[in-house]
């Protein structure tokens, strides 16, 4: 399903879409309400959202109502990218840049569909808020050569919760592990 608030833009994305072979458009909408209102009947694999950053901010109500759809969102390359690209991330939706090549875009529609999940890897570096404060601390902790246990204890949170934020940190800077993100974050100053 697509979401695009401006009908040139929905159109353009519509008959680009229509074109590649296994990708079809099943629905459009220009809102996030209106989407909700058509989608449950639909129950769409995916939705495409082209919406102001203050919609895309709302799709838990689209999470709410079909969980098992997954949303891929666009988004202007020079926006207030960083905070908005982790708020987004965190609510599980993929991203892409609008400066994304329309064949790279039709691949990670099919990706995302398939469950895929597409961060725009010339938004995952975007600046240097791409950690939350929250994996910036746990960051420095494994800088300060401290295990997840440790961190735990030292910060009140469960080992799962530092677990999960380590992923996360993992995932943001495109490394495989600790000692990858640490160096990485210092490079890029974010610690």
């Amino acid at each position: 399903m697509l979401v695009a608030s401006r009908s040139l833009v929905r159109r353009g994305i519509a008959a680009l879409v229509s074109s590649e072979q296994g990708l079809k458009v099943v629905a459009e909408a220009s809102s996030l309400a209106e989407a909700l209102q058509g989608a449950q009947a639909i129950r769409p694999a995916a939705f495409v959202l082209d919406l102001p950053e203050h919609e895309l901010s709302a799709t838990s109500q689209l999470r709410e109502v079909l969980p098992a759809s997954s949303l891929l969102a666009l988004v202007e390359p020079n926006s207030s990218l960083p905070y908005f690209v982790s708020r987004v991330e965190r609510a599980g939706v993929a991203i892409l840049s609008k400066d994304t090549e329309p064949h790279e875009f039709c691949d990670a529609i099919r990706r995302v569909a398939a469950g895929a999940f597409v961060i725009d890897p010339a938004l995952r570096h975007a600046g240097p808020h791409i950690l939350t404060f929250r994996e910036r601390t746990i960051l420095l902790q494994v800088a300060d050569g401290r295990r997840n246990r440790e961190i735990a204890e030292r910060l009140s949170l469960s080992i799962r919760t530092v677990e999960n934020h380590m992923n996360n940190i993992l995932a943001k800077l495109a490394v495989d592990n600790r000692m990858q993100a640490v160096i990485a974050a210092q490079r890029k100053g974010l610690l």
